[in-house]
């Protein structure tokens, strides 16, 4: 009874000390479908200035970007080819939007076996990260929001309408814009990307904050190395194929809110349009170099939102705050702010 109550008693200090210490000294951790998220706090950020980014003001007016006034939560590591070959499985008998084989609905690790009547993927690039269409990315949105409902309802809508996603004759798209307001999940907008892989609030030392060039926690560019020698497989050879690591392989190059593979793995959707054509893209992967691609003033590319060869990470909401989510370890965890020097 007594070890009870005292378990009790360090839990609610726990907690208590949890609440009380700023957001700058801590991250927090939260697990969903199997997916690690971090929680990015210090809403209201200061755009990126100029000394960081000059780039971003060579136009007029300047392009301001990296400022988000709310929290929320982003994928530590960019979706991988065992969790979107479940997701596939589910999609295929409502799929409409194309040939369930083609390169934009599996991405390029996952094929169709007829004899097995399953989708399958050589089980070595399981953590890999995958490489879809921003489009079909967006039904998996809606899948999670839905809470992985097998019914074609469920892949529709949620965070996007797929049923506007048609192009004009021009070449412009119709696409749902932005993410619906009570998405669960959604692809990261480009303030939130910005903010999650360069954002540190203690840059300059404790409560005081500032933009890395690099999404490293660093304003040199990442080196392109193997895991262990170096930063990033941006750079690297685009074959063979054993290039692409799975997802986190690079475990001590981390953004300042503890996100992998800002740099190298895949580029990533973003959810900001260009063009009123294009899908913005951020990051490198094999094949791009990321002296140039990497910083914080650069866009990697833009890409269709029907194409496919690009990865992506989850954005979600912040869960409500519960006791339960602090004391057990499994589902949240609070860990001090790292940084590379």
């Amino acid at each position: 009874m007594m070890n009870a109550a005292f378990n009790r008693t360090l839990a609610a200090a726990a907690l208590a000390a949890a609440l009380a210490a700023p957001a700058s000294a801590e991250l927090v951790f939260t697990t969903e479908y199997g997916i690690e998220f971090s929680t990015i706090g210090d809403a209201g950020n200061p755009v990126v200035p100029q000394s960081v980014g000059p780039s971003l003001y060579l136009g007029t007016p300047p392009t301001l970007i990296g400022s988000v006034n709310y929290e929320y939560r982003i994928a530590r590591t960019e979706t991988t080819v065992e969790q979107w070959a479940e997701f596939i499985t589910a999609y295929r008998p409502h799929y409409t939007a194309g040939n369930p084989n083609f390169l934009p609905f599996t991405g390029r690790w996952i094929q169709w076996s007829e004899p097995q009547q399953k989708y399958v993927y050589d089980p070595a690039f399981a953590q890999v990260a995958t490489d879809p269409s921003w489009r079909v990315a967006a039904a998996y949105c809606n899948w999670l929001h839905n809470d992985k409902a097998s019914e074609a309802w469920a892949f529709e809508s949620g965070a996007y309408d797929t049923s506007t996603f048609t192009f004009n004759p021009d070449g412009t798209i119709n696409d749902q814009a932005e993410h619906s307001p009570a998405a669960r999940f959604w692809i990261p907008t480009l303030d939130e990307w910005t903010k999650a892989m360069h954002w540190d609030p203690d840059r300059y030392g404790p409560g005081d904050g500032g933009y890395w060039v690099y999404p490293t926690s660093s304003d040199d560019a990442p080196v392109s190395g193997v895991p262990g020698v170096g930063h990033t497989s941006g750079g690297l050879p685009a074959i063979p194929l054993s290039s692409y690591f799975p997802v986190g392989s690079y475990t001590d190059v981390q953004s300042p809110w503890g996100l992998w593979d800002g740099s190298g793995s895949e580029r990533e959707w973003i959810e900001t349009i260009a063009d009123r054509r294009f899908r913005l893209l951020k990051g490198t992967e094999p094949g791009v170099s990321p002296l140039f691609a990497d910083r914080i003033d650069r866009v990697s590319n833009i890409g269709a939102p029907s194409g496919s060869g690009y990865g992506f990470r989850l954005a979600a909401v912040v869960p409500a705050q519960s006791t339960t989510l602090v004391v057990i370890g499994p589902v949240a965890l609070i860990t001090p702010r790292r940084r590379r020097s």
